[in-house]
């Protein structure tokens, strides 16, 4: 794009923000964090037991890693890496909990990788990965081992374990409410198990979640002795509306104790919730394709917005701007994937994309003309020097915040549908397994904005 005269100050602020590489898949995004390794290492002396432990943890959090980008039935595929290979994905690392003696070092890592180079590891192997993070589902664990069902009330070991399993960094983030005050006066579990949607709701967008899992875990036998069993119901809601619903029971093992117990359960269900998300969202690089949108702009600060949450995206290739103006910003980005896969992804992202009306070719309301001016024109005047194709596509952003998740959120929360007052939706049995995911919202047509 060429400017020839002088530009007002918001039109060069803008220049400065929307002049980025054009690749912008490079990000330290928390989904290529792996944290809570744990290395327990003896060897000659405390230098040699620290710098093998910390080799090994950097191999251990790399496998992890691969694991969580790559579908389950390629794991045989995920080529074994040395920790002298594994320094060349590292971006840095972090040790915390240390215990050394003479011989031995003890501590927990947290390792960072390279997005960009993890994925030219996982393409020139052939592996299909998903990357793109949902937003978060948060658990609702309610208990019941004989003497009534419990949520904030009394001991709750189901919401202490869910509460120690919680991973923000998985592709599908798992929160678990903290049962403070707030949380008492938004939902008990009568109203969780009977899945009052507006009680849902709340809590829901309080925490800023996707989506709310009540889970309903019952005691049977004495894990005293061993004989141990806990059966688990366990369903999704989103938007106020019932969607999967995970049934499953889990025996006691040998020298297994209760907590452990539930760490395999839940290390099931959410196994489940991971796999699911990723088969929806594996990425696919068969296709580049191109896609010219607007993006409206107020302030500086809505084409920062829109460009932050893009940035990282890994099935978005590149972003060029074609035009700017005082109103918008036309930029062509450069996807992979399917269209519907686009969408969903920038839907996580807090990002709408919308079809506008009257997009398309042409040397009249079909193009964007840049004048001499930097403006959408023509003007009077001023020659044109350049035309391209009108965009089809809105892209804007919510405007949102997420207290206390560290993730951003949509104000307007989860709106549940109409529902007749004091109607309710009991829990009931259902076969196991998670069934398939919910579509992405389509998008809503949006009349073309004017150009004066």
């Amino acid at each position: 794009m060429r400017i020839t005269r002088p530009a007002t100050a918001l039109l060069l602020l803008l220049c400065a923000a929307l002049a980025p590489a054009a690749t912008l898949a490079q990000s330290d995004s928390q989904v290529f964090t792996v944290r809570g390794v744990e290395v327990d290492v003896t060897a000659d002396g405390i230098t040699a037991a620290r710098q093998q432990a910390l080799g090994q943890g950097q191999a251990r959090a790399m496998r992890q890693l691969l694991e969580r980008l790559v579908l389950p039935e390629d794991y045989g595929a995920i080529p074994p890496l040395s920790a002298a290979e594994v320094q060349d994905y590292v971006l840095d690392f972090g040790v915390a909990n240390e215990r050394t003696s003479a011989v031995r070092y003890i501590a927990s890592m947290t390792v960072r990788f390279r997005p960009g180079a993890v994925r030219r590891l996982l393409r020139a192997n052939g592996l299909r990965f998903a990357e793109v993070q949902s937003r978060p589902v948060l658990v609702i664990p309610i208990w019941n081992e004989g003497a009534g069902d419990r949520l904030w009330q009394g001991s709750n070991p189901w919401l202490r374990a869910w509460i120690a399993e919680s991973d923000v960094a998985e592709l599908v983030p798992v929160l678990t409410p903290l049962g403070d005050l707030e949380d008492l006066r938004d939902i008990d579990a009568r109203q969780a198990l009977a899945g009052d949607a507006t009680r849902l709701r709340t809590i829901g967008e309080r925490y800023g979640a996707d989506s709310v899992l009540v889970s309903y875990a019952v005691q049977e036998g004495d894990p005293e002795v061993g004989l141990g069993r806990i059966r688990v119901e366990s369903r999704r809601y989103r938007e106020g509306r019932i969607g999967e619903t995970f049934v499953e029971s889990y025996s006691q093992q040998p020298g297994e104790d209760l907590p452990a117990l539930l760490a395999r359960a839940i290390d099931v269900i959410d196994r489940g919730l991971q796999e699911e998300w990723k088969r929806a969202n594996v990425m696919s690089f068969d296709a580049l394709q191109q896609l010219m949108v607007e993006v409206p702009v107020v302030e500086l600060s809505d084409w920062l917005l829109v460009r932050r949450r893009l940035e990282g995206l890994a099935s978005v290739a590149a972003s060029d701007l074609v035009s700017l103006t005082r109103e918008r910003a036309v930029v062509e980005l450069a996807f992979y994937g399917s269209l519907d896969q686009l969408l969903g992804q920038l839907e996580q992202r807090d990002l709408v994309l919308a079809r506008v009306a009257g997009g398309g070719f042409g040397g009249q309301a079909g193009s964007v003309v840049v004048s001499s001016q930097g403006q959408t024109g023509p003007l009077p005047g001023t020659p044109a020097v350049s035309a391209r194709p009108q965009p089809e596509w809105r892209l804007s952003a919510r405007v949102s915040a997420r207290p206390g998740t560290g993730i951003e959120a949509d104000t307007q929360g989860i709106a549940p549908p109409p529902s007749p007052p004091g109607q309710t939706s009991p829990l009931e049995p259902a076969a196991p397994g998670f069934g398939q995911p919910s579509p992405p919202p389509a998008p809503q047509p949006t009349a073309p904005g004017v150009v004066q």
